[in-house]
């Protein structure tokens, strides 16, 4: 094996390195803010308490006060997604180990397909923070507990391991991904032959097996949602629409988000060819050619196949139950949490079916894939930083309009959202409304039929037009400004501005968008 292989340092070194350089706009985004983070970043602690009360998640609200506490109140954020994301991967890295039938090279490739994942964007998000933490903890107890399997600790040990699953189940979807657990839990038990398997894994683990239930009877009974989020996340009594879901998942979590990669990466093929060169002089071809050394049994390969998409399944189930389906590329694609180790097992298994019938072709769809996942996850984060900057060329905008601080109810048509915008839709715009001009009295719908739904809508005090009241609406148009493309040197420029010099960021931003006034109630066609 070349040198670079033989210690546990290099695996974590570059496991590290391209993580690190797939992420590299996650860490550079230091102040941005998407979806529901408005009703975060700029929210009094009391009103965040509020939000999360109604929820059933006050624990939550508290961890999100304290967080904002820390810095500017967004950066923290970003930090600690991006450590717990990869402490995830790590943990997977050293649970895949203990399996009999993985080598470390297989664990440190499907830890890589799992690190990189083309899903789950969204968790650049501030509301997605907890989630990623959760995820954390579950992968660590995780670890923990093939730990404890293996060496039989004490009780207290158990009691940590149980304690520590307990608290990840607040991101609820892992009620259903603990299955994998027990699961593993069985497959322990088939090792060490101990007869009887049934009985000794209800009989030994039954505290294992109950914790689940034991959370979901304790959560749903005493913490319900309430206000306005009354039946948030309720099961969905559809059972026929949920395995439709699931099955629609296949598609929206599977296979587009590799089919967009592979466009993003034809999109910007010389900045994939340098990273495909990259994980070429990390791995160099020959490594990626003993992805099959410890001669993997075609019975073993289909086994985890099946359980790849057994892993797939359990993690989409639980949004689809709920009527949520995961979607790439939008807020949905928070509902994508738990895909990437379905994802990485099938990939990383189907390209061991590729490497029996020839290596090479293997080598170089393994590197291929890597490049194309790092392009994706780069281009994806890059996008959130561009709208970041269209978001504050808007709240200049709108601070400079006389028009839009004198009226109260707009109507406009935005063609930023169809070219730049990450699906941002009429929440966010209000939220940039309000915090441009520091007020809860107006609001912007994109069409007529969605003023009459507002009009007839309860508003909370949480909620970005609070204190607003229907009157006759103006027409705009929110334009991108053809006058100031966003070339190399513009986007260089925002960067360093929004990082160094804030004085400078706020008029060149501004020069992003324009905003045209089609008609007021008292004027037609003003310009």
């Amino acid at each position: 094996m070349p040198a670079i292989f033989q210690s546990e340092k290099s695996y974590l070194l570059q496991l590290f390195l391209l993580y690190f350089i797939s992420n590299v706009f996650l860490l550079l985004n230091f102040n941005g803010v998407y979806w529901d983070d408005w009703s975060l970043a700029y929210q009094s602690p009391e009103i965040i308490k509020n939000i999360f009360a109604q929820n059933s998640f006050i624990w939550i609200g508290y961890l999100h006060i304290f967080l904002k506490n820390i810095g500017n109140g967004i950066y923290i954020y970003r930090i600690l997604v991006f450590f717990t994301y990869f402490g995830s991967g790590i943990c997977l890295f050293y649970i895949l180990q203990r399996i009999k039938y993985i080598d470390k090279n297989s664990a440190f490739f499907i830890t890589l397909f799992f690190l990189l994942a083309p899903v789950n964007n969204a968790r650049i998000a501030l509301i997605n923070t907890p989630p990623i933490l959760m995820l954390g903890i579950f992968y660590f107890s995780f670890l923990l507990l093939t730990q404890y399997l293996d060496n039989k600790r004490t009780i207290i040990y158990r009691i940590i391991i149980l304690s520590l699953f307990f608290i990840s189940f607040l991101l609820e979807s892992l009620l259903v991904f603990y299955s994998i657990v027990l699961l593993y839990i069985f497959y322990h038990l088939i090792e060490k032959n101990t007869g009887k398997l049934f009985i000794n894994f209800i009989v030994h683990y039954f505290d294992f097996i109950i914790l689940p239930i034991v959370f979901f009877v304790l959560k749903h009974s005493l913490f319900k949602p309430y206000g306005s989020y009354v039946n948030y996340n309720a099961l969905s009594p559809d059972y026929l629409k949920t395995v439709e879901l699931t099955y629609e998942s296949f598609d929206t979590s599977l296979y587009a988000p590799i089919s967009q990669a592979l466009m993003t990466a034809g999109s910007n093929l010389y900045l994939t060819i340098l990273l495909f060169v990259i994980i070429l002089l990390v791995f160099r071809p020959r490594n990626t050619q003993r992805v099959i050394k410890n001669n993997f049994k075609n019975s073993s390969v289909m086994i985890f196949l099946l359980l790849s998409l057994i892993f797939f399944v359990v993690a989409v189930f639980p949004y689809c139950a709920v009527g949520k389906l995961p979607v790439l590329g939008n807020w949905s694609s928070r509902n994508q949490i738990l895909v990437p180790l379905g994802m990485a097992f099938l990939i990383y298994f189907l390209i061991v079916i590729i490497a029996k019938l020839n290596k090479k072709i293997a080598s170089i769809l393994m590197g291929g894939l890597l490049a194309v996942f790092m392009m994706e996850d780069l281009f994806s984060y890059y996008r959130y930083q561009i709208d970041w900057f269209y978001q504050c060329s808007l709240m200049q905008q709108f601070q400079a309009s006389e028009v839009v601080k004198n009226y109260q109810t707009f109507v406009v048509e935005d063609t930023l959202e169809k070219r730049v915008w990450v699906n941002s839709g009429t929440l966010s715009i209000n939220w940039i409304l309000k915090n441009a001009l520091h007020e809860n009295t107006r609001l912007m719908v994109r069409n007529n039929q969605s003023l009459e739904v507002f009009k007839q809508t309860k508003m909370y005090p949480e909620h970005f037009a609070a204190d607003w009241t229907y009157t006759p609406p103006v027409y705009l148009k929110l334009l991108i400004n053809k006058n100031y493309p966003l070339n190399l040197k513009n986007i260089t420029k925002l960067f360093i501005y929004n990082k160094f010099n804030p004085k400078k960021f706020e008029p060149t931003v501004k020069n992003l968008t324009e905003i045209k006034v089609v008609s007021t109630p008292s004027a037609d066609n003003l310009l």
